[in-house]
């Protein structure tokens, strides 16, 4: 019998999510080593300006998990343990910034709790923290819906069609924060139907051998899609220079074929699996530290020697702030 892909996912899903928190992080900080203009420094820079869809990756990833994890706790429970997580690492990410990015304490609480990024401001403050908020708050409902419908694939794309109605009506008046979350509602909702595949037995549907081959085409095309999105600015169906489909079409099939390849090995990898568990605080702590740790590093050493001591320095940063947030959440 064939083994079904998405039971991999779920499987592996540390790992994969420890491969996309490390391109999160090359995206943001990653020093640029080969010759420039060369063909490798466009290789490089193309893999490096396309690492935000990692957040695709996580999106997808999450919509799994939290397909479960509604099922398994009542409502309160399930808020909770959603949002208590995230208190400490925007906490302290918000503190370090008060002295590095010498903010204000009017503007640390404006970005602290949220208004900077409700109104418009979405490169203010760890803007994916509070986008995956918003999908946890509105998660539940959707869920209610979803789980009383009769045909789940109809639902989903009902679902789709609603919100594609709603891009094409609004696409003139939505804020850069809105179109950043907007994007990433079909990736969000398709890995939910992923989840409710995996734990009602329809994914023994999605086979592996098939599910690999059409993997594969659908990244070609997507990183095709996306070189001309990113270098040209290209706008595909949404005015957004990396719209959603060349993303979606990344961040899918990298999922699936990671898991695949984790599958095919017997395992998914002790490193990643260790970023994987660091994902939050990792994704907090990076651009704040980077800002403070690769100016003055990049005065001392190399960009290969500062990629090497950063990596380094972040890992043990979000390591003790992952240890104490663990700590903080088992006591709630």
């Amino acid at each position: 019998m064939q083994k079904s892909l998405l039971s991999s996912i779920n499987k592996y899903r540390p790992q994969i999510m420890g491969f996309a928190a490390l391109w999160i992080l090359v995206y943001h900080e990653w020093q640029l080593l080969s010759p420039a203009w060369s063909a490798p420094y466009y290789a490089e820079r193309f893999i490096k300006d396309i690492g935000f869809i990692g957040v695709d990756m996580f999106l997808l990833l999450s919509g799994m998990g939290l397909s479960y994890a509604v099922r398994r706790h009542p409502l309160k429970e399930f808020y909770r343990r959603r949002f208590s997580r995230l208190v400490l690492p925007v906490l302290a990410a918000g503190v370090l910034r008060v002295p590095i990015s010498r903010w204000t304490l009017g503007y640390f609480a404006r970005c602290l709790s949220g208004y900077s990024f409700l109104t418009g401001n979405v490169t203010a403050f760890i803007w994916y923290v509070y986008a995956i908020a918003i999908f946890y708050l509105f998660f539940p409902l959707y869920w209610y819906f979803f789980s009383k419908s009769g045909n789940k694939y109809f639902f989903f794309a009902a679902a789709l069609a609603v919100w594609a109605a709603a891009v094409f009506l609004l696409k003139n008046s939505l804020s850069d924060t809105a179109w950043l979350v907007m994007n990433r509602v079909p990736v969000f909702l398709l890995g939910t139907l992923f989840g409710w595949m995996e734990q009602s037995g329809k994914a023994a549907n999605v086979k592996t051998p098939p599910a690999v081959i059409g993997s594969l085409i659908a990244l070609v095309v997507g990183l095709a899609l996306e070189f001309v999105c990113s270098v040209y600015g290209t706008k595909l169906l949404v005015p957004m220079p990396t719209v959603f489909l060349p993303a979606l079409m990344v961040g899918v099939p990298a999922v699936l074929l990671l898991a695949a390849a984790f599958e095919r090995r017997g395992s998914g990898g002790k490193v990643l699996g260790f970023f994987g568990g660091l994902s939050l605080e990792l994704y907090c702590l990076q651009e704040v530290l980077g800002d403070y740790f690769i100016p003055l590093l990049g005065g001392l050493f190399p960009p290969l020697a500062v990629n090497i001591v950063f990596l380094l320095i972040v890992t043990a940063a979000t390591w003790l702030l992952h240890w104490l947030n663990e700590k903080i959440v088992g006591l709630i």
